[in-house]
């Protein structure tokens, strides 16, 4: 078999034997040399290549058949148009048939508030003056929200207090007041288990819409509104906080705006008494002590004014708490005079206004034989310039400013420490810093008597 000769180069055959020995490639002009055997070069790997697409196989156009037009084949085209059209009406017929029982499932859901219901949907009952509503588990891990409306029954109008108390602490529900035609009073947007409002109500009927989250639990919630005692000047009030709650509030209307002391009598230490002006705005605050006293005075502005019993934990039991609240008339009071008045439990502060005309030091000197007093000077801008206090009773509380004070207006703030008499009557003498300190344990001839 003849063995072609190839350029050990390019590859490219060689047509005849290089002369004398060597020559040159015709095609990439590399030097040959003539030997007895010239094997081919061997070639590089070449990389595999991708299949090359194929085109699709071809078929004959299918024959063409004449349609025939006849009436069996106009009332087909007639019946499947009229299946089209007829599928899609009853969809949307279904689909509101399933809006309206939706909308059912909702109304039944707030009619099952008032009427108990054997399927397990919202129930409601009254059990010691509360409304205890029992709304039903999700079928899921996650259900729809439970909607209940109850309604409050006829109002004097004012202000409504409301409180809701959920059995467990994942009851988490918010709540708004609403009239008959569904205007908004007024709520809480936030969800908890503890929700307590005020809103200021027209006198009619209203409903209380909750919006409780779902639960896979059973849970009941308790609701509980009232409209708030009115406080009258000079006139104890019952003010009660019930159990599961943190505040109470009572209403302080002001027609004279002023100086007001409002008096708190509760056993339980932990609550606290807050004092709200008609904006909304906290005008004066303190607590309850160990003997179950709290006395705040706080300039009250023409308005609805509000007194708040407030705690920092929920109740365990119903607290009862009495209130007062007291105007604090000011009794004019020069230097060099002595004046006489009586303070009491639930009017415990006394005011006396004196002008000085030249700087001048003073001092004000309070006592009493009954109970331990408190006294101080304030400037026209209400702000405390001296204090001071008597370590007991029949001693003198002494309030003298280290400088002299300057010409204008002042204010004599004298006060009882833990009054629990009645009447607890006192002695006030103004005079010039370093005049002799005199009787103070009885009223002098020509004393004044404060007007009470």
């Amino acid at each position: 078999m003849p063995v072609v000769a190839r350029c050990p180069n390019c590859h490219a055959p060689v047509d005849r034997v290089p002369d004398g020995g060597s020559g040159k490639c015709p095609y990439c002009d590399a030097t040959l040399l003539a030997t007895r055997y010239m094997p081919a070069p061997v070639l590089p790997p070449q990389p595999p290549q991708p299949p090359q697409p194929q085109p699709p196989p071809q078929f004959p156009p299918p024959p063409v058949v004449p349609q025939r037009h006849g009436k069996h084949a106009a009332l087909a085209s007639v019946l499947s148009v009229l299946l089209l059209s007829g599928g899609s009406g009853l969809a949307i017929y279904l689909s509101q048939r399933e809006a309206r029982q939706a909308a059912e499932r909702v109304r039944e859901s707030i009619a099952a508030a008032f009427e108990p219901s054997p399927a397990g949907g919202v129930t409601s009952r009254e059990e010691d003056g509360w409304v205890v509503v029992s709304l039903p588990a999700a079928t899921g891990a996650a259900g729809p929200r439970v909607t209940a409306e109850l309604p409050t029954g006829q109002v004097a109008g004012g202000m409504l207090e409301v409180s809701i108390v959920g059995d467990r602490p994942f009851v988490m529900c918010a709540a708004k007041l609403v009239t008959l035609d569904g205007k908004p009073l007024g709520g809480a947007d936030d969800e908890a288990a503890l929700v307590q409002f005020m809103a200021a109500v027209p006198p009619d009927r209203l409903n209380l819409v909750l919006d409780c989250a779902s639960h896979p639990v059973e849970r009941t919630v308790r609701v509980w509104s009232r409209e708030p005692p009115v406080l009258a000047p000079g006139s104890p009030a019952r003010l009660t906080m019930p159990a599961g709650t943190k505040s109470a509030t009572a209403l302080a209307p002001v027609e004279t705006p002023g100086p007001h002391v409002v008096h708190v009598e509760c056993d339980d230490v932990l609550t606290g008494l807050s004092v709200v002006g008609p904006d909304g705005r906290v005008v004066a605050e303190t607590r309850v002590g160990a003997g179950g006293v709290a006395d705040v005075e706080a300039d009250l502005a023409a308005g609805n004014n509000t007194v708040r019993l407030v705690r920092p934990i929920a109740a365990g039991e119903p607290i009862e708490a009495t209130v007062t609240l007291a105007g604090v008339a000011s009794s004019r009071i020069s230097i060099g005079d002595r004046e006489v008045g009586t303070l009491s439990r639930t009017a415990p502060r006394a005011r006396f206004a004196f002008d000085v005309e030249e700087p001048r030091r003073v001092e004000a000197v309070a006592s009493s034989q009954v109970a331990a007093l408190s006294v101080e000077i304030r400037g026209a801008d209400g702000v405390p310039v001296a204090a001071g206090r008597s370590p007991s009773s029949g001693r003198e509380a002494k309030a003298s400013p280290p400088e002299p004070l300057g010409p204008g207006a002042y204010l004599i703030v004298v006060g009882c420490e833990g009054c629990d008499r009645p009447k607890t009557p006192f002695m006030l003498r103004l005079r010039a810093a370093g005049e002799s300190a005199g009787s103070g344990g009885s009223q002098p001839a020509g004393a004044r008597r404060r007007p009470r």
